[in-house]
């Protein structure tokens, strides 16, 4: 099976946001198999109960526990749970987030007038899961507002602004605003919203930060920055197996309302959850979707103790050091170009061969500038040059890099990320632009 398998381990695999495994997770990982138990009652798993509760502690103190001038309150504790990917976390936040709506928040909503309806918003770059978790939860795909983004890939705030507006006055009542899907790291760009813009709106504000929620673990006003806002949301996930190397599948989802999980999903299953068993208080299971639940938490516990959140952050800027690196390398080489402003954890770049290089500039595209309008017929030859070089690397077997389509451009172009738990170096980004080279000038 390994003979024929990808190995996600290899320092230049850099087709998904994952990669290599870090082997202090993958320990812990190990002990939860080989417990075999499932995370619902603390009868049936009182060390991983007691773990997950730690783990969620420590991370809301990180997310939450922020002044709040308006407010004027402190942190005083959040909900939270492992879940089984950054999809399962929409899903569950619009599910809460619509529960919040009807019974605990003082929104317009009215039980006894069936014609209304709740509406989400998300912007264009936000992540696929919104249209199927908004799908699931019977609200309805006609009530998911795609709000336009900026050149540079982050939610259009003055359009939010002008959409919720309109609505009210074309609908009053009827469609009532209820969620903002915010996104912290999209998959292509790794473009960021404005949170802190977008969290004056009175309704459930969910930052999806799969990819670059990891930022929270980041003291550098440059990293850290783009997570302004985030203390105020009502609820956030991120993905450790995405940016720290965590085993598949390793998501943590929180939410700033105490209890509001319990009450959104309990069901009371008198056979499973009963108060007089041994440290029923600690249970979980009640507060989740499933029923049977993996124990995740031990693997983001294991990453906590081992390299302290400070360890994470500087895991993360050392990355971050290395992009910017490689945005420096692609600029001062005639044969790179960006195909779009760079983001922190992403670089999206095209490979361009000398004859599209020289037709480019007889166009009078500005092959310097990190937004080149190319024209449509060289788009085609570009796009396909992304396709013929990816496959090469991939049979080589030095490399496998993806390639999009990217909203500004018409060419399929390269991304590189540095998911995963491995070193990356300034000759690393030599060697990435050596191996384009060596197999792209035969294009």
């Amino acid at each position: 099976i390994q003979k024929y398998s990808v190995n996600t381990n290899h320092p230049y695999f850099f087709n998904q946001l994952f990669g290599a495994v870090d082997p202090v997770a993958l320990a812990g990982e190990i002990i939860a198999l080989s417990v075999n138990t499932s995370a619902y009652t603390y009868e049936t798993a009182p060390v991983f109960t007691m773990i997950e509760r730690n783990v969620m502690e420590n991370l809301g103190r990180l997310v939450f526990d922020a002044y709040d001038d308006e407010c004027q309150s402190r942190y005083t504790g959040c909900n939270g749970l492992m879940l089984p990917g950054g999809s399962i976390s929409n899903l569950t936040a619009l599910h809460v987030a619509r529960h919040y709506a009807k019974y605990a928040s003082s929104s317009s909503y009215s039980p006894t007038n069936p014609q209304q309806e709740f509406v989400a918003f998300v912007s264009s770059e936000a992540h696929y899961s919104f249209s199927k978790a908004i799908a699931v939860t019977g609200i309805g795909i006609e009530n998911l507002v795609v709000v336009p983004t900026l050149p540079n890939g982050s939610m259009d705030v003055n359009q939010l602004e002008i959409l919720m507006k309109t609505m009210y006055h074309l609908y009053g009542l009827s469609r009532i605003p209820f969620f903002v899907g915010v996104t912290s790291g999209s998959t292509v760009r790794g473009s960021f919203d404005d949170i802190e813009a977008i969290v004056r709106h009175r309704i459930w504000i969910h930052v999806d930060g799969a990819w670059g929620g990891s930022a929270i673990f980041s003291s550098r006003p440059d990293i850290r920055g783009l997570m302004r806002g985030v203390q105020r949301a009502d609820s956030f996930t991120f993905n450790p197996h995405k940016m720290f190397g965590a085993p598949q599948q390793t998501t943590a989802f929180l939410s700033r309302h105490k209890d509001i999980l319990k009450a959104a999903n309990s069901s009371g299953a008198k056979y499973l959850f009963d108060c007089r068993k041994s440290g029923a208080e600690y249970d979980l299971g009640d507060t989740s979707f499933t029923c049977g639940r993996r124990t995740d938490s031990i693997k983001l516990w294991a990453l906590l103790k081992f390299h302290g959140p400070d360890g994470l952050g500087k895991q993360l800027e050392e990355k971050v050091d290395v992009l910017d690196y490689l945005v420096d390398k692609i600029r001062e080489n005639k044969y790179f170009m960006l195909a779009c402003d760079p983001w922190p954890f992403n670089v999206n770049f095209f490979f361009v061969p000398e004859r599209i290089r020289m037709a480019m500039i007889k166009c009078g595209v500005d092959i310097n500038s990190s937004t080149p309008h190319i024209p449509p017929e060289l788009s085609k030859e570009l796009g396909d040059i992304s396709v013929q070089l990816k496959l090469m690397l991939h049979h080589s077997g030095e490399m496998l890099i993806p390639y999009q389509p990217i909203s500004n451009q018409e060419a399929d172009c390269f991304r590189i990320v540095l998911a995963g738990y491995k070193p990356f170096s300034k000759e690393d980004v030599h060697r990435i632009i050596d191996l384009i080279e060596k197999y792209g000038n035969t294009l």
